[in-house]
């Protein structure tokens, strides 16, 4: 099958060509490089961030994946603010940013006429703003989330960020000890990663699996497990650069997943994170189910599933 003509292709040949070529040169790239596609490596590393602090190191897995499927990784950078610290003022910026990194990978992907890109992101606000600029861009993409937090441990229980919450009112109701507090805070996040509950982060990982834009596994495994972390599985290659190949000659758009993701909500089937329970709250993997999204069986089993989920039963 023919491969389909690049855009990069307009950018980069004949005389013209020649400008953007010596530049990009200058950042790197030699003769051979542009032969083949332009893929964007959209990152939201930061060292604020939780979720997002582990992204440099996936960054280089996902590029030896590109380079092994044959494209060319250019990678760039954009915002990610963490909504559990923003809190007060904070959220004020922290709202909007879904705009200002969709605008900013647009911005980037389309100004260097780029083939395709991957999307590296976890949280809350950098997972729907690149599906925004998914959306708009509507080239072939790759999304990468950076798994879920390990939950802690502290006074011999598992705990989560949540629980600090709870232990918030319970510190004010004199429920619990100063000193109980404070091993809490210390324990409740030991590690990178999303946070270990069904919240923004977690439900926009899974979606993006469910909608066969991610690697499978990506929206549930450990972060930084070196058994099922993400290391693990990108370098291996396998899943990564079969998902890399299939946009560099298929070429499907964005919008073709979309689309069928929205037909699923047409029909007001509630996203969840499980199928059918054999016990409370057990993960399938969304790909086995057929990228369908499904019901919660039970409604009270919710806060008990999002635990395991995104904790023990990874573990």
């Amino acid at each position: 099958m023919p491969t389909p003509p690049r855009r990069s292709e307009h950018l980069l040949s004949g005389i013209e060509g020649a400008y953007p070529r010596a530049l990009l040169r200058a950042a790197g790239l030699r003769d051979g490089d542009f032969q083949g596609p332009l893929i964007g490596v959209a990152n939201s590393w930061n060292e604020i961030v939780p979720g997002h602090v582990h992204l440099r190191e996936l960054a280089a897995w996902v590029k030896e994946g590109i380079r092994a499927a044959g494209g060319v990784p250019l990678e760039f950078c954009t915002i990610a603010p963490c909504d559990g610290i923003a809190h007060g003022p904070g959220m004020h910026y922290s709202l909007p940013s879904r705009d200002v990194i969709a605008a900013s990978v647009e911005l980037m992907v389309q100004a260097h006429q780029l083939d395709g890109v991957v999307m590296l992101c976890t949280c809350d606000k950098s997972i729907p703003g690149m599906l925004l600029a998914a959306a708009r861009l509507n080239l072939p993409t790759v999304f990468v989330t950076g798994g879920v937090m390990r939950p802690g441990q502290a006074a011999g229980r598992t705990v989560i960020l949540s629980d600090v919450k709870e232990a918030m009112g319970r510190l004010r109701a004199g429920t619990a000890t100063p000193e109980e507090f404070a091993e809490l805070e210390r324990c409740a996040c030991p590690e990178a990663g999303a946070c270990s509950f069904l919240g923004t982060a977690h439900t926009m990982a899974c979606i993006v699996e469910a909608a066969g834009l991610s690697l499978p596994r990506c929206a549930t495994m450990p972060a930084l497990s070196p058994q099922l972390g993400c290391g693990m599985l990108l370098t291996r290659g396998t899943p990564l650069k079969k998902q890399i190949s299939f946009l560099l000659y298929a070429h499907p758009r964005s919008k073709l997943f979309f689309h069928l993701l929205g037909i699923e909500f047409f029909f007001a089937i509630q996203f969840s994170s499980h199928s059918k329970s054999h016990g409370p709250g057990m993960m399938f993997y969304l790909q086995d189910c057929g990228m369908i999204v499904f019901l919660y069986e039970h409604v009270e089993a919710l806060f008990d599933g999002a635990r395991i989920v995104a904790g023990d039963s990874l573990v």
